[in-house]
C-alpha cells in the first residue's frame, strides 16, 4: 500500500488486515487534500468467502454526485 494525501488515516484506519478465512474488507476514508464534495466518504472493497469482490461507497456529503462513483461501485 502506498499512502496518499487524500487518505490521511491510511488503509483500514491503520489496523491490520485479516483475510485468513477468505473474506474481509479493505477501506479508506477520504480526507486530507480531498475535495469537500467527497471528504469524509468511505470506500469499501468487500471480499466474500467465495472470492467475489464488491465496491461500496458511503458518501457523507450532500455534494456527492453520481459521476464520482467509479464503474462497478455503488454509492449509498
Amino acid at each position: 500500500y502506498v499512502g496518499s494525501n487524500l487518505v490521511p488515516g491510511g488503509l483500514n484506519g491503520g489496523t491490520a488486515l485479516d483475510f485468513s478465512d477468505g473474506e474481509g474488507t479493505l477501506y479508506v476514508v477520504l480526507g486530507g487534500d480531498a475535495s469537500t464534495a467527497v471528504a469524509g466518504s468511505q470506500i469499501n472493497l468487500n471480499r466474500d468467502a467465495d472470492g467475489t469482490w464488491k465496491c461500496e461507497i458511503s458518501p457523507t456529503s450532500t455534494s456527492w454526485k453520481d459521476s464520482y462513483t467509479p464503474a462497478g461501485c455503488t454509492a449509498s
